[in-house]
């Protein structure tokens, strides 16, 4: 056979291939199903506990499965996240709820707090007021009264745990002006706090975990203590990504949503435990750095499984900033709130157990 024949008789069997294929999917009723089509979301997410359902719905699968590439930029913090939300350079920010959040709504700049990321429980609170183990042993410390002319370290003025650390004062008949106080990020509070340049701290895990373990403070009360459903953490959109893109912006929150019921489940009393526990551990881990032991023995952000927030808190925390002058301008929490995915995602995915 001649190379000119071979070639048109490959070409009539790929034909023929095709045509069988055509007339097989017009049995079935119409084209082969086809899986999501892929979109990238560009988000930041720091190593913290907090973002557990992040890490597991990456490891699990989850973001693939909805058709999501995650596309991860380095911040330290949620504040950092504040200008590339607003300008649609980034369409996901995770962090702590902040005055910065709602000045930066005040000046203009468009982004939604779009879902629940942590909360303060009651009785298993995974931020605590730390107290220098000495000052407990000897008796030097017994309540928050004996705050008054210490160092204490925080994470800065216009965080939410600046607020239960003000609560704590005033249940001690204190304020700001009756202690040394100390901005700090946790990492240097753990340093501060074992070389004595620090008396206590307004810590979250798993630092506080760390400086019990290490025997260098107590933790003296958990925050809850003064201020239970905390609204702590919270995940955000950015305006861009949240209008023009509704469909994905969803799809990202059911992923998200299954990886908050995974880790809820895996919590018992406050701290990972049981077979689930096993399982997401080594999840965490690998995302965190930080080592399984640590993990086991630090109380966990508590996570509400349909993504609600606490919307009285955020009223609470707003108006506090604003009194202490840290929020200015004309905005209001439903100005910055917008659960309309969340809300799409929990009843896309249906009731939870938990």
């Amino acid at each position: 056979m001649s190379r000119v024949k071979r070639a048109t008789a490959i070409s009539a069997i790929a034909a023929a291939t095709l045509l069988l294929s055509a007339c097989a999917q017009g049995a079935s009723g119409g084209t082969a199903p086809e899986g999501p089509s892929l979109s990238t979301v560009k988000i930041g997410i720091p190593a913290a506990i907090s973002n557990a359902p992040l890490f597991i719905a990456i490891d699990r699968g989850y973001f693939d499965a909805e058709g999501i590439t995650l596309e991860n930029a380095s911040f330290k913090s949620a504040a950092d996240m504040i200008a590339p939300l607003g300008s649609g350079q980034l369409d996901v920010g995770t962090g702590a709820s902040s005055a910065g959040v709602f000045n930066a709504a005040a000046q203009g700049v468009h982004m939604k707090i779009a879902s629940d990321k942590a909360i303060v429980g009651e009785g298993n609170s995974a931020y605590a007021l730390v107290v220098r183990k000495d000052l407990i042993d000897s008796g030097a410390f017994t309540s928050f009264a004996d705050l008054r002319g210490l160092t204490v370290s925080s994470y800065g003025a216009g965080g939410a745990v600046d607020i239960y650390l003000d609560k704590m004062l005033e249940k001690g008949g204190l304020a700001f002006d009756d202690i040394n106080l100390r901005t700090l990020g946790g990492p240097d509070a753990v340093t501060a706090l074992a070389n004595g340049a620090i008396d206590a701290a307004a810590l979250a895990e798993p630092q506080v975990a760390q400086v019990v373990a290490a025997g260098t403070a107590v933790r003296f009360a958990g925050s809850d203590v003064v201020y239970p459903n905390q609204q702590i953490g919270v995940l955000m959109f950015s305006d861009r990504f949240a209008s023009s893109e509704p469909e994905t912006a969803t799809a990202f929150m059911r992923a998200y949503l299954k990886g908050v019921r995974d880790y809820s489940e895996a919590i018992i009393d406050g701290k990972i435990g049981g077979t689930k526990g096993d399982e997401i551990l080594p999840i965490l881990v690998s995302h965190t750095g930080i080592d399984g032991a640590t993990l086991r023995n630090a109380y966990m952000p508590e996570m509400n499984p349909k993504g609600e927030l606490l919307m009285e808190s955020l009223k609470h925390d707003l108006v506090y900033w604003k009194a202490k002058g840290l929020v200015k301008g004309d905005v209001e929490v439903d100005d910055v709130v917008d659960t309309t995915f969340i809300d799409k995602a929990a009843a896309d995915l249906g009731r939870s157990e938990r």
